[in-house]
Protein backbone atom coordinates (compact mmCIF):
# COMPACT_ATOMS: atom_id res chain seq x y z
CA UNK A 1 0.00 0.00 0.00
CA UNK A 2 2.56 2.42 0.75
CA UNK A 3 5.45 3.30 -1.30
CA UNK A 4 8.18 2.17 1.72
CA UNK A 5 9.94 5.55 1.90
CA UNK A 6 7.99 5.91 5.00
CA UNK A 7 11.34 5.85 7.75
CA UNK A 8 12.70 8.30 5.20
CA UNK A 9 10.00 11.03 5.76
CA UNK A 10 11.50 14.22 5.38
CA UNK A 11 13.62 13.69 2.37
CA UNK A 12 13.02 13.72 -1.33
CA UNK A 13 11.79 10.35 -2.94
CA UNK A 14 14.69 9.43 -4.99
CA UNK A 15 15.27 6.22 -6.93
CA UNK A 16 12.45 3.83 -7.28
CA UNK A 17 10.63 5.61 -4.20
CA UNK A 18 7.50 7.53 -5.44
CA UNK A 19 6.79 10.94 -4.71
CA UNK A 20 3.12 10.16 -3.68
CA UNK A 21 2.22 7.60 -0.35
CA UNK A 22 -1.30 5.95 0.21
CA UNK A 23 -1.46 4.80 3.80
CA UNK A 24 -3.92 4.38 7.15
CA UNK A 25 -3.60 7.54 8.74
CA UNK A 26 -3.28 7.69 12.29
CA UNK A 27 -4.86 9.27 15.40
CA UNK A 28 -1.67 12.14 15.04
CA UNK A 29 -2.32 12.94 11.50
CA UNK A 30 -6.23 13.65 12.17
CA UNK A 31 -5.66 17.48 13.07
CA UNK A 32 -3.81 17.77 9.77
CA UNK A 33 -6.53 16.38 7.81
CA UNK A 34 -8.87 17.93 9.33
CA UNK A 35 -7.10 21.48 8.91
CA UNK A 36 -5.95 20.39 5.20
CA UNK A 37 -9.03 19.13 3.29
CA UNK A 38 -10.44 22.21 1.82
CA UNK A 39 -13.88 20.58 0.40
CA UNK A 40 -15.19 16.88 1.10
CA UNK A 41 -17.79 14.63 0.19
CA UNK A 42 -19.45 15.09 3.79
CA UNK A 43 -18.57 18.49 4.44
CA UNK A 44 -19.14 20.84 1.63
CA UNK A 45 -17.51 24.34 1.30
CA UNK A 46 -19.11 26.45 4.06
CA UNK A 47 -21.07 23.69 5.92
CA UNK A 48 -20.17 23.00 9.12
CA UNK A 49 -17.13 20.99 9.82
CA UNK A 50 -17.41 17.69 11.53
CA UNK A 51 -16.29 16.90 15.16
CA UNK A 52 -12.93 14.51 14.24
CA UNK A 53 -11.51 11.64 12.08
CA UNK A 54 -9.58 10.01 15.25
CA UNK A 55 -12.54 7.18 15.62
CA UNK A 56 -11.87 6.55 11.67
CA UNK A 57 -8.32 6.51 12.37
CA UNK A 58 -8.44 4.04 15.68
CA UNK A 59 -10.25 1.42 13.51
CA UNK A 60 -8.21 1.57 10.38
CA UNK A 61 -10.93 3.09 8.10
CA UNK A 62 -8.92 6.22 7.07
CA UNK A 63 -6.96 6.21 4.72
CA UNK A 64 -4.47 9.51 3.50
CA UNK A 65 -2.48 9.71 0.11
CA UNK A 66 0.56 12.72 0.13
CA UNK A 67 2.62 13.86 -2.25
CA UNK A 68 6.40 14.95 -2.30
CA UNK A 69 6.79 18.74 -2.82
CA UNK A 70 10.60 19.03 -3.78
CA UNK A 71 10.68 22.55 -3.58
CA UNK A 72 9.48 22.51 0.06
CA UNK A 73 11.21 19.43 0.81
CA UNK A 74 8.33 18.31 2.64
CA UNK A 75 5.04 16.08 2.43
CA UNK A 76 1.62 17.27 2.03
CA UNK A 77 -1.35 15.61 2.21
CA UNK A 78 -3.45 15.56 -1.40
CA UNK A 79 -6.30 13.23 0.41
CA UNK A 80 -8.53 10.92 2.61
CA UNK A 81 -10.80 8.55 2.20
CA UNK A 82 -13.15 7.17 5.53
CA UNK A 83 -14.76 4.51 5.18
CA UNK A 84 -16.82 1.88 7.77
CA UNK A 85 -17.05 -2.12 6.99
CA UNK A 86 -20.11 -3.60 7.87
CA UNK A 87 -19.55 -7.46 8.89
CA UNK A 88 -21.34 -8.86 5.91
CA UNK A 89 -18.39 -6.72 4.10
CA UNK A 90 -20.17 -4.20 2.72
CA UNK A 91 -17.69 -0.71 2.84
CA UNK A 92 -19.91 2.41 2.79
CA UNK A 93 -17.69 5.77 1.90
CA UNK A 94 -18.52 8.38 4.95
CA UNK A 95 -16.37 11.11 4.01
CA UNK A 96 -14.01 11.33 0.97
CA UNK A 97 -12.04 15.06 0.54
CA UNK A 98 -8.99 16.23 -1.60
CA UNK A 99 -6.76 19.80 -0.89
CA UNK A 100 -8.42 22.80 -2.48
CA UNK A 101 -11.53 24.11 -3.22
CA UNK A 102 -12.77 21.43 -5.72
CA UNK A 103 -12.19 17.76 -5.81
CA UNK A 104 -9.41 16.15 -7.84
CA UNK A 105 -10.82 13.59 -9.30
CA UNK A 106 -7.20 11.43 -9.83
CA UNK A 107 -6.66 11.68 -5.98
CA UNK A 108 -10.55 10.60 -5.06
CA UNK A 109 -10.32 7.74 -7.51
CA UNK A 110 -6.93 6.79 -6.22
CA UNK A 111 -8.15 6.58 -2.77
CA UNK A 112 -11.00 4.44 -3.48
CA UNK A 113 -9.09 2.20 -5.34
CA UNK A 114 -6.81 1.49 -2.80
CA UNK A 115 -9.48 1.36 -0.76
CA UNK A 116 -10.92 -1.28 -3.10
CA UNK A 117 -7.52 -3.47 -3.50
CA UNK A 118 -7.42 -2.97 0.41
CA UNK A 119 -10.34 -3.94 1.77
CA UNK A 120 -11.74 -6.75 -1.14
CA UNK A 121 -15.21 -6.02 -0.35
CA UNK A 122 -18.60 -7.22 -1.33
CA UNK A 123 -20.19 -4.02 -2.36
CA UNK A 124 -18.78 -0.58 -2.11
CA UNK A 125 -21.79 2.40 -1.52
CA UNK A 126 -21.28 6.09 -1.85
CA UNK A 127 -23.87 9.04 -1.42
CA UNK A 128 -23.62 12.31 -3.19
CA UNK A 129 -25.98 15.07 -2.51
CA UNK A 130 -27.83 16.58 -5.86
CA UNK A 131 -25.92 19.82 -5.37
CA UNK A 132 -22.07 18.05 -5.18
CA UNK A 133 -21.89 17.53 -9.47
CA UNK A 134 -18.27 17.46 -8.99
CA UNK A 135 -18.64 14.05 -6.95
CA UNK A 136 -21.71 12.66 -8.74
CA UNK A 137 -19.08 13.12 -11.61
CA UNK A 138 -16.49 11.26 -10.03
CA UNK A 139 -18.16 8.11 -8.66
CA UNK A 140 -19.76 8.06 -12.27
CA UNK A 141 -16.46 7.59 -14.15
CA UNK A 142 -15.38 5.50 -11.59
CA UNK A 143 -15.05 1.72 -12.75
CA UNK A 144 -17.63 -0.28 -11.98
CA UNK A 145 -19.42 1.81 -10.23
CA UNK A 146 -23.60 2.68 -11.07
CA UNK A 147 -25.92 4.92 -9.61
CA UNK A 148 -28.25 2.91 -7.45
CA UNK A 149 -30.87 4.93 -7.12
CA UNK A 150 -31.59 8.13 -5.14
CA UNK A 151 -33.92 8.96 -2.19
CA UNK A 152 -35.36 12.48 -0.71
CA UNK A 153 -33.45 13.77 2.59
CA UNK A 154 -34.99 17.25 3.33
CA UNK A 155 -34.04 19.38 1.91
CA UNK A 156 -31.93 17.23 -1.04
CA UNK A 157 -32.06 14.43 -3.36
CA UNK A 158 -29.39 12.25 -2.22
CA UNK A 159 -27.88 9.88 -5.28
CA UNK A 160 -26.49 6.28 -4.02
CA UNK A 161 -23.92 5.22 -6.10
CA UNK A 162 -22.58 1.46 -5.70
CA UNK A 163 -19.39 -0.49 -6.95
CA UNK A 164 -19.55 -4.20 -6.66
CA UNK A 165 -16.90 -6.73 -8.26
CA UNK A 166 -17.00 -7.74 -12.18
CA UNK A 167 -18.91 -4.41 -12.80
CA UNK A 168 -17.26 -2.99 -15.84
CA UNK A 169 -18.85 -0.16 -16.81
CA UNK A 170 -21.02 2.73 -15.10
CA UNK A 171 -24.73 2.60 -15.51
CA UNK A 172 -24.99 6.22 -15.59
CA UNK A 173 -22.25 8.13 -18.09
CA UNK A 174 -20.41 10.94 -16.74
CA UNK A 175 -21.60 13.12 -19.54
CA UNK A 176 -25.24 12.28 -18.38
CA UNK A 177 -24.55 13.96 -14.52
CA UNK A 178 -25.90 17.24 -15.65
CA UNK A 179 -29.67 15.54 -16.48
CA UNK A 180 -29.61 12.75 -13.43
CA UNK A 181 -31.39 14.61 -11.09
CA UNK A 182 -33.70 17.52 -11.74
CA UNK A 183 -36.37 16.68 -9.38
CA UNK A 184 -39.37 19.81 -8.87
CA UNK A 185 -39.35 19.15 -5.29
CA UNK A 186 -39.86 16.75 -2.68
CA UNK A 187 -41.83 13.26 -3.43
CA UNK A 188 -45.61 12.82 -2.97
CA UNK A 189 -46.72 10.72 -0.53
Amino acid sequence: MASGHKSGRGAAATGSDSTYELRLATEADCDAIYASIGNSLARPKGKTPRKSYIDAARRGELLMLERWDPKEGDWHLAGMLEWYTRVDGVVTVKDAGTFGDLPDAAVVKRLVRELIALQSPSEVRAKTKDDQKEWMRIFAELPGFALEGKEYSRPNWVYIWSWVPGRTRSVAPAANIGRIGTPVGPPTR
